[in-house]
């Protein structure tokens, strides 16, 4: 049921000087009311127009920082102006950029009307870690990280960030919203801290866990065996005595194949890097607020796991190259077919593995060291329509330096190719890889 709050054609004004006229009524969530608006005359935006109950000082003023501060980043469908009535001047809004429609909310996923490949599911999280990076880089913390507040693009893992409108400063007196049940730090179910950057990143973490394994990090056998799903029994589940369902020692919490088979089939497709720093966060992290993982590091592991994806040849799947297994001469094995997977071309950068595979893109940070520029590509894979043969092809400005197994060196210039062979070294700029195969 809606209350229809403002109607068709009403009038409004911005506080920058705007105009603002209602077009139409799209939904209503927890706060207020959301519109298409015309925006100064031409521009349609976004407007959410809050509840009376919900249009207080404290909302007032956190959304005149939002408006002051500007958008970390172009993920997040930011505040642009607060919009008063002129009928009744306690009541307000703001206006916002409009969601593009290929973008679906992320909570599809936990019910997999959407199910994203690896490779944009990778991309989702690193825009993830770095939009949260942005934000907290500016002093401010988002208080109310969840699925709920992500918008996703299920073919390409670009992201949007919505709900923006209760972000203050580090350290700031509002109270305002605590966060969303399930996300929240420990210390805030406990009711012993407010939101800030170290709450944040548990409830970050929280979110990535959401996305990878569509289960919650928590939820294990002693969440199935609870009857009533009381505040009491929610405070020491994830507040008093919170417990990793893949702790490494304790097992009195792993998950219960009934009800947590998500969690217990997506353990088997991720690789021990990302195990590892989920493990981190849910043990060190959940009682060492200071010791959580850092937006960068969640940035840097997603995009090295994008690097690292390999197509099954049997079946067609993602699978992902396990440095640990190829360490010890384990078999790289198909989650989906069960059947061992030949290892692509690969080059090895800056220490790192990228799997060379046709339609891979290479980018400034892979060849220049510049962190992270995802507009450009610096170079591509292709392969010869009839040798079947993988090559690099030069989009840079720069002269690359290939020197092959007998020393001979030969350029590459812009725009051109070179096929890959086994043992050859890449000089990109400055940096350079070596090419197994």
């Amino acid at each position: 049921m809606t209350t229809n709050m403002l109607q068709k054609s009403d009038k409004l004004q911005s506080t920058d000087g705007k105009k603002v006229r209602v077009l139409e009524y799209i939904g209503s969530g927890g706060q207020g009311e959301v519109y298409r608006v015309e925006y100064n005359g031409n521009k349609e935006v976004a407007l959410k127009w809050y509840f009376p109950q919900n249009a207080t000082n404290e909302q007032l003023e956190m959304l005149k920082i939002s408006v002051k501060t500007g958008s970390p980043d172009q993920r997040f469908l930011w505040p642009q102006a607060i919009v008063r009535c002129n009928e009744n001047h306690g009541l307000f809004g703001y206006v916002m950029p409009f969601r593009p429609k290929h973008f679906r909310s992320a909570t599809e996923m936990l019910s997999r009307k959407i199910e994203p490949s690896f490779q944009a599911l990778m991309t989702a999280c690193y825009q993830l870690a770095d939009s949260f990076l942005q934000l907290h880089s500016k002093g401010l913390s988002y208080r109310d990280i969840s699925i709920n507040n992500v918008f996703v693009d299920p073919d390409k893992g670009d992201i949007l960030i919505c709900d923006n409108d209760n972000v203050s400063y580090e350290g700031s007196s509002y109270t305002g919203v605590a966060g969303t049940p399930k996300y929240m730090a420990p210390e805030i179910v406990r009711n012993e801290s407010q939101p800030n950057k170290y709450t944040d990143l548990y409830s970050l973490s929280v979110l990535l866990f959401f996305m990878c394994y569509i289960a919650h990090p928590l939820d294990g056998k002693r969440e199935a065996a609870i009857h009533a799903f009381d505040e009491l029994a929610q405070k020491k589940l994830y507040g008093i005595n919170p417990l990793y369902i893949f702790h490494p020692t304790d097992k009195g919490n792993e998950p219960d194949p009934e009800f947590h088979s998500n969690a217990l089939a997506f353990a088997q497709v991720f690789p021990k890097i990302l195990k590892d720093e989920f493990e981190r966060a849910f043990t060190i992290g959940i009682f060492e607020p200071t010791q959580r993982v850092e937006e960068s590091v969640w940035r840097k592991l997603f995009v090295k796991l994008r690097d690292n994806l390999i197509i099954c040849q049997d079946c067609g799947a993602e699978i992902f190259y396990d440095i640990s297994k190829v360490k010890q001469n384990e078999p790289l094995v198909c989650w989906c077919c069960n059947k061992n997977v030949t290892t692509p071309p690969r080059m090895k950068l800056n220490n790192e593995i990228i799997i060379m595979r046709k339609t891979i893109k290479l980018y400034p940070h892979h060849t220049n060291g510049i962190l992270y520029d995802f507009t450009k590509p610096t170079a591509e894979i292709s392969e010869h329509p009839t040798l079947k043969i993988l090559g690099l092809k030069n989009l840079s400005e720069d002269i690359w330096y290939v020197t092959k197994p007998d020393n001979s060196i030969v350029q590459i210039q812009p725009g051109r190719s070179f096929a890959l062979g086994n043992g050859f070294s890449v000089k990109f700029g400055l940096l350079k890889a070596q090419i197994k195969i």
